[in-house]
């Protein structure tokens, strides 16, 4: 982590509202080593608390899609229709249980759906059930 976190350098923080409670917010700021993310910090918005440190492998490519791969992923597989603005969000659920792999929603006609860090589309969000 030391050696991750004296090599890396910040990139742009990424915004994320969260779902689950309305009106509270972090930013996921993605340290870079050359091209590829080694840390990611969350980071409360209100407040700019460090809410958690993820420490990504060696071997993990850039974990955070852009947001217009998400749209452009949405328009193949719905072409022809409506999409409105991708903004990141987050809820724990069963699609997502860590808020460091958050979802672009996208604006589908009059309904969104939830494009994920690996750029799976789902048309809702499972919550979590007893027992996790």
């Amino acid at each position: 982590m030391a050696r991750a976190s004296h090599d890396a350098e910040p990139s742009a923080p990424l915004l994320v509202e969260r779902l689950d409670k309305p009106g509270v917010a972090y930013y996921l700021v993605p340290w870079m080593i050359e091209t590829r993310t080694a840390i990611a910090v969350q980071v409360d918005a209100l407040t700019g608390v460090n809410l958690g440190i993820t420490l990504f492998s060696k071997e993990t490519p850039a974990p955070f899609l852009k947001p217009e791969d998400a749209l452009a992923r949405v328009a193949r597989e719905f072409p022809g229709r409506e999409l409105g603005k991708p903004k990141l969000v987050w809820q724990p659920c069963r699609e997502s249980t860590s808020p460091v792999y958050p979802f672009f929603e996208v604006r589908l006609d009059s309904r969104n759906v939830y494009v994920r860090m690996d750029g799976s589309i789902f048309q809702k969000l499972t919550p979590l059930g007893l027992g996790g």
